[in-house]
C-alpha cells in the first residue's frame, strides 16, 4: 500500500477548518469540476457517511468520515471509486492559523520510492487545487451536517444602533448591472446599479455567513459561493424555493447625484 504524506498551512483558526469538512453543502457549488457533489447518507455518532458523485465520471464513492477529538478526521472509502482507499488528517494550530497534515495510504500500489515520486505531482496538484477553490471564497462552513457533536454556531446579523445615511459614491461611478462592495466602519454593503436606481444588499450570506460580494450576481440577484443560495437585490427575498431568512436590503436615495444607504 502507497503511504503519501501531504501539508499545507492555511490561515484560518483550526474549528474553522475542521467545520469545513464536514460541510458537505459547499461542494457542488464550490467544487462542481474537482469533487462533483455529495449526498449525505446516515450520521453515527462521530461518523459521517455520505456518497460522493464525481463530475462527469458517472463514478461514485461511498465514504466514512470520522470525527476524532481534538485533533484528527479519519476517511475510509468503503465502496465504489477509491474504494480502500485511506486518510488521516490532523490539524495543529500555528501562529497565523491551522497547518493540516494529510497522510494517504493507497491500496494497489507498492510503497516504494520511486512510486511516490511519481504519484506526489499528480495527487499535490489534485488537493492543491481543491484547497485553491476553497480559499478563494474564504472557506467554507456553516453547511449540513456540521462536525458531529459541534454546536453550529448563529450568524450575527448586522443591526445598527439608530438610522443614519451613508454617502456611497456618485451614481455615475458606479457600474451599471454589476454589484460593488462598499465598505465603511462596520458596515459591508453590495451596491447594484440598475439603470438610474440603485439597490443596496448587506454582504455578509445569513445562512451560514459567506461572503456575497464574491458570488455571481445576474438577473438581480446574488448567489452565496459557499452553498448557493441566491437572494434578491430588492428586498433581500431569498429565492430558488429555499427556505431561511432573508438578507438585510437597505434604503437608497439619490440627491444631486450623489447616493446614500440609510443603516
Amino acid at each position: 500500500m502507497l503511504h503519501m504524506t501531504y501539508q499545507r498551512d492555511l490561515p484560518f483558526p483550526v474549528d474553522a477548518v475542521i467545520s469545513q469538512y464536514f460541510d458537505m453543502e459547499h461542494i457542488e457549488h464550490v467544487h462542481p469540476k474537482t469533487l462533483g457533489r455529495c449526498e449525505l447518507v446516515e450520521v453515527n455518532g462521530s461518523c459521517v457517511r455520505f456518497r460522493q458523485h464525481w463530475p462527469s465520471r458517472r463514478k461514485t464513492s461511498l465514504i466514512d468520515q470520522q470525527w476524532c477529538p481534538p485533533d484528527q478526521i479519519k476517511i475510509r472509502y468503503v465502496d465504489g471509486h477509491y474504494r480502500g482507499v485511506e486518510l488521516d488528517t490532523r490539524f495543529h494550530a500555528i501562529p497565523d492559523g491551522t497547518r493540516v497534515i494529510d497522510t494517504y495510504r493507497i491500496p494497489g500500489l507498492p510503497n516504494w520510492g520511486w512510486v511516490r515520486t511519481l504519484a506526489r505531482p499528480w495527487i499535490y496538484r489534485t488537493i492543491d487545487r481543491i484547497w485553491s477553490e476553497d480559499l478563494g471564497v474564504g472557506l467554507p462552513r456553516g453547511g449540513w451536517s456540521g462536525v458531529p457533536g459541534m454546536e453550529q454556531a448563529e450568524v450575527e446579523l448586522p443591526n445598527p444602533a439608530g438610522a443614519r445615511r451613508i454617502d456611497v459614491g456618485r451614481l455615475d461611478d458606479l457600474p451599471d448591472g454589476r454589484m460593488v462592495l462598499h465598505e465603511e466602519d462596520e458596515v459591508r454593503v453590495l451596491l447594484l446599479r440598475q439603470g438610474e436606481t440603485v439597490q443596496a444588499l448587506d454582504a455578509l450570506c445569513p445562512h451560514a455567513g459567506g461572503p456575497l460580494e464574491r458570488g455571481q450576481c445576474s438577473d438581480g440577484t446574488v448567489r452565496c459561493p459557499w452553498h448557493g443560495s441566491r437572494y434578491q437585490f430588492t428586498d433581500g427575498r431569498l429565492c430558488d424555493e429555499k427556505s431561511g431568512p432573508s438578507a438585510r436590503s437597505y434604503p437608497c436615495t439619490i440627491r444631486e447625484g450623489v447616493v446614500e444607504i440609510i443603516v
